[in-house]
């Protein structure tokens, strides 16, 4: 029952957390460039209609690919958490409280907010840091001889 509150309290603080970046950084007055820290990183504003890398792919195709992605992350947390680490399961509530975050862009705007540019080449949000932190937390918790799905 523990491992269910961490799971849940981490989904939501994810959510939160990427929905009030999202939403201050669409109310900040700067159409540009909002903060620059060198050619490492700048706070800006992008629309993202596509997948990754802004490819051009139809929402619905997209909505669709995502609910499927949850599906399958949330099947993998009930399994984790009957067999697996609660570390395990941390990871997973980590980047499913992104996905959901995007997921909510998508069915709210049709996009999807960015407003970290990386090296400028990269622009991502916290819900995407979510995702690939979760991701990685959940793979390097398998214990070594336990299968990765």
């Amino acid at each position: 029952m523990k491992r269910l509150w961490i799971v849940g309290i981490l989904l939501a603080a994810v959510l939160t957390i990427d929905r009030f970046t999202k939403l201050a950084f669409m109310k900040a007055s700067a159409p540009a460039d909002v903060l620059r820290i060198g050619d490492i990183l700048t706070f800006t504003q992008h629309q993202n209609h596509g997948v990754i890398a802004n490819l051009p792919v139809p929402l619905p195709i997209i909505v669709l690919l995502t609910l499927a992605a949850l599906l399958a992350l949330v099947l993998l947390l009930k399994r984790t958490l009957d067999k697996g680490t609660t570390l395990q399961a941390a990871g997973l509530a980590i980047a499913i409280g992104g996905a959901l975050g995007n997921l909510w862009d998508r069915l709210q705007w049709s996009f999807v907010f960015d407003w970290i540019l990386l090296f400028n080449r990269s622009i991502i949000n916290v819900a995407d840091i979510a995702i690939a932190v979760g991701l990685l937390v959940y793979l390097l918790a398998r214990p070594a001889k336990q299968p990765i799905i």
